[in-house]
């Protein structure tokens, strides 16, 4: 059994990775937001198909950001002791 100050280590140092894990997806979803911004504010109102692709390819960053959130996460079933969620 392991004591209260080996478990508070333990989960803190599961919520530093979970941290550094939401950096990662906040950048994708500010790089993105940037983008759209960029394509409201131009005098040429048309958006393009390179605009589109571009929002494509953000999007798949940010879902790669995710998966890899969701692994970070799955780690802390065991930390926690979580069978099911």
């Amino acid at each position: 059994m392991a004591t209260i100050n080996q478990l508070r280590i333990e989960r803190l140092a599961y919520y530093r990775e979970l941290k550094r894990g939401l950096r990662g997806v906040d950048t994708q979803v500010e790089d993105m937001k940037r983008q759209v911004d960029r394509i409201l504010s131009r005098r040429r109102n048309v958006p393009e198909v390179a605009d589109f692709q571009t929002s494509t390819r953000n999007l798949k960053q940010i879902l790669d950001a995710l998966v890899q959130l969701e692994k970070i996460l799955e780690t802390g079933r065991a930390i926690f002791q979580i069978l099911n969620l």
